[in-house]
């Protein structure tokens, strides 16, 4: 026996009739189209997320046919064995909400997604509050704390994607490690995977944003500090209005960084600053 899923790219419908009448459309759009045209990236990532849990050859193995597959265009319609139906559709549909993506289920006609709760979900992820909202998820799915993670970081994304100004408009925000390389409008992921990683070849770290304000830190003696110790400053925009602070903890900079870039008025007050001459 088999359980059937469909997963879409599109404008979420408002009832599980709609949401029959769109499969079929898209079905018969895709699915049945000869050639089958291959599927979209947001679709591909979503099925290489079912896959990086549940491997095609693994033990067990939820897929009598291959997902990939079962994907054509903006439409995943995904065959699974009975017996691991219930466990990989709960995973499915959130990982199609974190996608922003349509989850279906064909048999009972009922929308998957929006999850009840997921404007409380996104308010957290907006606001970046990265822990609370991975603990809101593990305890929503009751999954383990990798998945609740990716889930976290794919909503992220698929947020910031959503919110992405037009491509004439310089970013909000601009990540500089001390390598020189930039990355526009990180992610609280790479927020933290570039403050975690910083070391004495890799010492510092910038986040500019566009009206000119900058929070920095500098790890060690290279930044005229005790080694191990992070110096942080900020630019309020004039030059002379620069500050700096002496942390230990790298949380507290990952904390810095994160509170400046979704422009928190409270985050520097958490700090205890003195005046820095350029």
């Amino acid at each position: 026996m088999t359980y059937d899923l469909a997963v879409w790219e599109g404008e979420p419908p408002t009832t599980g009739d709609a949401a029959a009448a769109t499969f079929r459309d898209l079905y018969k759009r895709y699915a049945d189209a000869d050639p089958t045209p291959p599927p979209t990236q947001r679709i591909l990532d979503f099925v290489e997320g079912l896959l990086a849990k549940w491997p095609q050859a693994g033990d067990p193995a939820p897929w009598p046919t291959a997902p990939l597959n079962q994907a054509a265009g903006p439409l995943a319609y995904l065959q699974l064995v009975d017996e691991h139906a219930e466990e990989v559709t709960a995973f499915a549909a959130s990982l199609a909400w974190a996608h922003g993506l349509v989850c279906f289920d064909p048999q009972r006609e009922r929308l998957l997604t929006p999850l009840p709760d997921h404007a409380a979900l996104d308010l957290l992820v907006q606001a970046g509050k990265s822990i609370q909202a991975i603990a809101k998820i593990r305890e929503r799915f009751g999954c383990t704390l990798s998945d609740a993670v990716g889930i976290y970081d794919r909503r992220f994304r698929a947020i910031a994607e959503r919110c992405r100004p037009p491509e004439h408009e310089p970013p909000a925000y601009v990540l500089t490690t001390g390598q020189g390389r930039t990355i526009n409008n990180p992610s609280t992921a790479a927020l933290h995977r570039v403050l975690i990683e910083l070391a004495p070849t890799r010492w510092s770290a910038s986040l500019t944003r566009r009206d000119g304000w900058f929070v920095r830190v500098g790890l060690g003696s290279p930044a005229g500090t005790r080694p191990g110790w992070y110096a942080l400053e900020r630019q309020d925009g004039r030059e002379d209005a620069r500050y700096r602070t002496i942390l230990t903890d790298v949380q507290e900079v990952i904390a810095a960084f994160n509170g400046f870039a979704v422009d928190d008025p409270n985050w520097a007050r958490r700090y205890t600053w003195q005046p820095h001459a350029i």
